[in-house]
């Protein structure tokens, strides 16, 4: 696989706030003051702009991924389908076949999961892991969504992974090793966005009972 060109510069971009910027340079709140807003506006969309092309430039996923495209870029990376599991999405004019997607990472031990928006993108996506870091100043590097850490410094949780996945897949593994089996179970969600909320637990477990692969169950400690 060839090297990720402009890593650092992307992760600067992807931490860039165009409003924080805006508020910087005028000296002003961007919610109370309409220029300061506006320049914050165009600010974040020229860097939203750059920065996917630069996601793209490298094979990477980005928001609003064609979900086509996605795939086959988890794909690439390792990733296995073992479950696509159709349901009745929704949007301002009819109901809309969608996908909901569960992939496996054997090698890593990552758990990815997906969902479409009318067919065409990805509406969320988020993987599951266990991770330790090198030591704490590699610790230092990564920033996680929603992740906990253990008393031996093994991290686990998940990471949106909306954008980026190829890029916050290599900077884990250049930082530290993906734990498998997994130490620490983090809270699974394999519900989509239309699923009835109040139900996510029963739901995620009855998709984990779909999914035929006992190498993947023993290691995240649902077999």
């Amino acid at each position: 696989m060839k090297p990720y060109q402009h890593k650092e510069y992307v992760q600067r971009l992807m931490k860039f706030n165009g409003f924080e910027y805006a508020e910087s340079l005028m000296k002003k709140n961007s919610n109370e003051d309409p220029i300061t807003g506006a320049i914050g506006l165009i600010v974040n969309n020229q860097t939203k702009s750059v920065k996917n092309q630069i996601l793209q430039l490298n094979d990477d996923t980005f928001v609003n991924s064609p979900f086509r495209n996605y795939l086959r870029i988890a794909q690439r990376l390792g990733f296995k389908v073992v479950l696509e599991h159709p349901f009745q999405g929704f949007n301002t004019k009819d109901l809309v076949k969608e996908w909901l997607y569960v992939l496996w990472n054997n090698e890593l031990g990552v758990l990815l999961k997906f969902d479409t928006m009318n067919m065409e993108t990805v509406k969320s996506a988020f993987f599951y892991f266990n991770w330790k870091p090198k030591s704490n100043k590699h610790f230092k590097k990564i920033i996680v969504s929603n992740s906990h850490c253990t008393k031996d410094w093994v991290l686990f949780g998940d990471y949106d992974c909306r954008e980026a996945l190829h890029l916050k897949i290599e900077l884990l593994e250049d930082n530290g090793n993906f734990i498998v089996p997994w130490i620490k179970k983090p809270i699974i969600s394999l519900c989509h966005y239309a699923d009835k909320k109040g139900n996510m637990d029963k739901i995620t477990n009855e998709r984990l009972d779909m999914i035929n692969d006992d190498v993947l169950k023993e290691c995240i400690g649902t077999k």
